[in-house]
């Protein structure tokens, strides 16, 4: 039993790490390479490269 409620603390700890780094991702691509800090609040739709970003 307690196997399982680790390996669930586990999964959820991955869970929002990623969610954090995936924040932390966007926020740097757009400092990096749009240089105003966009944060796809208005999605252009020639920008072929951020199609994939929810």
């Amino acid at each position: 039993m307690t196997a399982i409620i680790f390996l669930l603390f586990i999964a959820l700890v991955l869970i929002a790490a990623n969610y954090v780094i995936t924040k932390f991702a966007i926020r740097y691509h757009d400092m990096k390479f749009h240089h105003h800090g966009d944060t796809h609040s208005e999605e252009k739709p020639d920008d072929a490269h951020h199609n994939n970003v929810v």
